[in-house]
This record gives structure tokens, sequence and C-alpha cells, in this order.
């Protein structure tokens, strides 16, 4: 439970930032908004950690750093594709080390986790990650993306 508590706190935090709202703005029941401000002094109080896995400088190929903390294992990642939500909905290794990736920097991809699946809770974390580092906000991972996220992307065979 307290998982889900966190997750919430962080999506409330990400979207007040993005849209540049003040958290009492919010229209939040009093007791809501106090554990939120309760949690947000715990996190400050908290003393800091350096990620170990941190990328020593962009990912090859690209002149874009990674953000911070991504995992050593998407590193060495190629996507080929856009991953998006369709129908059905899009599977495979590529997927589940976007959320990895995404997960380890604090962008929760649901209570599934990663699974592989790129589904509405994917899509959602994309966008916070998105936004966060200020890209194109579309819920889509694609070159720009892939690489923030320090994969490396080839571009898709011709059909």
């Amino acid at each position: 439970m307290k998982e889900l508590k966190d997750m919430t706190v962080a999506k409330l935090k990400a979207y007040a930032a993005a849209n540049n709202i003040p958290l009492d703005k919010l229209k939040l029941k009093p007791e809501i908004l106090e554990r939120i401000e309760t949690t947000l002094k715990e996190r400050a109080a908290a003393p800091p950690t350096a990620p170990t896995d941190a990328p020593d400088g962009p990912p090859e190929g690209t002149g874009e750093p990674a953000a911070p903390g991504v995992p050593s294992d998407i590193k060495s990642m190629k996507i080929s594709r856009v991953l998006r939500v369709t129908k059905p909905l899009v599977k495979g290794d590529d997927v589940k080390a976007v959320q990895a990736a995404l997960i380890a920097l604090k962008f929760h991809c649901g209570v599934e986790g990663a699974n592989g699946v790129y589904n509405a809770s994917t899509a959602f974390a994309v966008r916070m990650f998105q936004a966060h580092n200020r890209l194109i906000v579309s819920g889509k991972v694609e070159k720009f993306t892939a690489q923030k996220l320090g994969a490396i992307w080839t571009e898709p065979p011709k059909a």
C-alpha cells in the first residue's frame, strides 16, 4: 500500500510540476494534501543517494545525453520501432527494457511493473518522462525519447 501511495504522490507532483501548478492549488482533500506535503518533506530530509549505474556520457552514436540513473542494461538496448499503445498491445524485450529504465528513474509503469507490454500505464510514465526532460510529450517512445533513456536508436526497416 505504501508503494501505491508513493506512486500517487509522484504522479501528482509530476503533474503539478509539468503544468506549473502549486500543490496547494490542486483541489485535493486536506488530509491528502497533508500526506503529500509530509511525504515531500520526508524525501527532502532524507540524504540524497547517488545513482551507481549512471552513464559516463551520451549513448554511442547520439548527441543527446541520457537521463542520469538509467540502468546499464538499457544502454546496450537497440530500439528500432516506435513504441506506443496499439491494439493489439505492443510486446517485447525492448518494451521491458524501457519500462525498467523508467522505473529506475522513478517513473512508475503501473502495478504490473516491467512486464514487456506497452499499455496505458507505460504511456503515462513515458509522457511524464518526456515532460520532465523537455521532450515532445506524446506517450510514444521514438528516436529522441529512446536516446534520452540511453537506448541506441536504429532506424526501423522500410516496409
